[in-house]
Order: structure tokens, then sequence, then C-alpha cells
């Protein structure tokens, strides 16, 4: 089983696009997901990204593709932010766009691997069915994405490879420890 995840595409069709060009041909095989990890608003192209995983859902179906709530899409849901900010012609087609968005789940499990946007939050959702052993998820980003990512989740993840990438995020922790010494 392979399962790829996307996440924060805010937008990005162009980008968006050239990533499904990379997974494509894996779709067919058995066992393989697309699981997309929320955000997909607020950027040059929301329309355009959130009519392609709708494509991709009913092209492969929800089962395969599996498009989770990002906090983006929350505050879409809950009135406070508009899909795209400047586009003030849109009330009605914003509506179908926000029922849609309105049933996505918060999170996805897969053995155990849980798959979230930000975190977990036990307040919303009960997560009994969560194994807490980690598990090694493999994850195709650029290698700036990457690095920051780990910085920001440096207390619950590590960077196995590339070996040049995990030079970069010790070279940064250390630079980040020094400066915040006593």
């Amino acid at each position: 089983m392979k399962i790829y995840c996307m996440s924060d595409i805010h937008g990005c069709i162009a980008e968006f696009e050239y990533a499904l060009s990379l997974i494509d041909g894996q779709m067919n095989s058995p066992g393989t997901r697309l699981v997309l990890l929320g955000d997909y608003v607020h950027g040059p192209d929301s329309y355009a990204v959130l009519d392609q995983i709708i494509s991709l859902q009913n092209k492969w179906g929800c089962d395969k593709v599996i498009a989770l709530m990002g906090n983006h899409e929350d505050m879409v849901c809950d009135g406070r932010w508009r899909i795209e900010q400047d586009d003030k012609d849109s009330e009605a087609k914003e509506d179908e766009y926000i029922a849609w968005m309105q049933n996505l789940p918060r999170y996805y499990t897969e053995g155990n691997t849980i798959f979230v946007h930000a975190g977990i939050d036990d307040l919303l959702e009960p997560y009994d069915d969560y194994d807490p052993d980690y598990d090694i998820v493999t994850v195709t980003c650029t290698s700036f994405g990457m690095e920051n990512f780990a910085m920001q989740y440096a207390d619950r993840m590590e960077v196995l490879a590339p070996p040049e990438l995990r030079g970069k995020i010790r070279d940064k922790a250390k630079a980040m420890a020094e400066r915040y010494r006593d």
C-alpha cells in the first residue's frame, strides 16, 4: 500500500497539478491512496484547486482520495473568510464549495498512522483508535519546505534522509540553540 500526502496547496493550481503528475500513474494500484491534508484555499486560484480535488474524488472515489479539513477551510465554513478574498461576485458559487467543505473530515487513520492538518485537538474529536507508536512516513516536497516543516515540528519528528537535509536541519538547530542559550 502506498499513501501519498499533500498539504497547504493554498490555491497554487500549477504546483498542485505538477505534484499530481508525479503520482498519477500510481493511483490505479490497489491500496494506493492520496491524502490531502487541508488548506486548499486562499491563494492564486482556490476555485481551480477545489475543482481539481472534487474531480479526483469523482474519478477515484472518496476512499482513494481523502480530502481533510484545514484551518483555512474551517474559517471559510464558519464565515470568517471567503474562498477568494477579492472575489465579491461569487456568493452563489461559494455556497456549493462550502457545502462540500463542511463534510470534510478532520482526520484520517490508516493502521497506526493518523493524518491531520495541523495537529490533534482531543476536545474536538476522540482518537481512541489511534496507536501512539510512531510510524515512518515518506514525505515528498521541496528541500526548503521539508527543512521548515522539520524545524516547526522538531520535537515530534525526525528527517531520516537525505543526509544533506539532515545536516541543514542540524546546523539550523545548533544556531537556534546558541541564540537562545542563557
